[in-house]
């Protein structure tokens, strides 16, 4: 009967040194992290979370994490779908890849975060911080976007289809958003050139265009009458 007694404190004591905590925008640390949905402890056991945490594919899923600071994490490949994120701070993190399908992020600050290639399928991104983030390649369909700010982001090759809660009227910021003309994304119905106008969404020619043959002739002709001009 002891033995038995042992093996399961010891086994209990294995499960809490294995379980990982997050650290709050306050400071407060929570340990161990929750599940969303039913509550109970968490089954990540790797790094903490924390500011600057190296936090590559970690299996995040389902997990409450509200105001968590996560600013400048590596999170990619990371798992946070139906993860709770509620006010968390996310600036400069690097999200390449993860997911986040359904999860809730709703006053969220991801300035400068990068978001390209992320899996945001049904989003919540009420009233949360997109400033100069990147998307490129990110699928947001489905996604809420009320009163989101988006002011600077790359939209390039991004899926917008289906969205809730987009417009101006719901406080969303479009401003200096731009895209490359030849990644454009995939838009919503009531997303036209009109549209995109007036919310200040730019249309930007490639970095990396290569001149038209007849542009390109003229150039090297004015760069090769340069000397005689001088001469005179």
């Amino acid at each position: 009967m002891h033995r038995i007694t042992l093996s399961i404190t010891l086994l209990l004591a294995a499960t809490c040194a294995d379980a990982a905590w997050y650290q709050k925008t306050d400071g407060t640390i929570v340990d161990p992290i929750q599940i969303r949905s039913s509550g109970g402890d968490h089954s990540y056991s790797g790094n903490n979370l924390e500011s600057h945490a190296n936090l590559t594919g970690a299996d995040l899923q389902n997990a409450y994490l509200f105001r968590a600071d996560l600013e400048g994490a590596n999170l990619t490949n990371a798992n946070l779908g139906q993860a709770f994120l509620g006010q968390a701070r996310l600036m400069d993190a690097d999200l390449t890849g993860a997911d986040l399908s359904d999860a809730w992020v709703r006053l969220a600050d991801l300035t400068g975060a990068d978001l390209s290639g992320s899996d945001m399928t049904g989003v919540d991104l009420s009233g949360a911080d997109l400033i100069n983030v990147d998307l490129d390649g990110a699928d947001l369909s489905g996604a809420l976007l009320g009163g989101t700010d988006l002011s600077g982001a790359n939209l390039s090759g991004s899926n917008f289809s289906d969205l809730a809660y987009h417009d101006e009227a719901t406080g969303t910021t479009w401003t200096d958003a731009f895209y490359y003309t030849d990644n454009e994304p995939t838009w919503d119905t009531d997303m036209d050139a009109a549209w995109r106008t007036s919310v200040g969404i730019l249309a930007v020619a490639p970095t990396n265009a290569v001149p038209e043959p007849s542009t390109l002739l003229l150039a090297l002709l004015g760069l090769a009458l340069l000397p005689l001009r001088r001469r005179r």
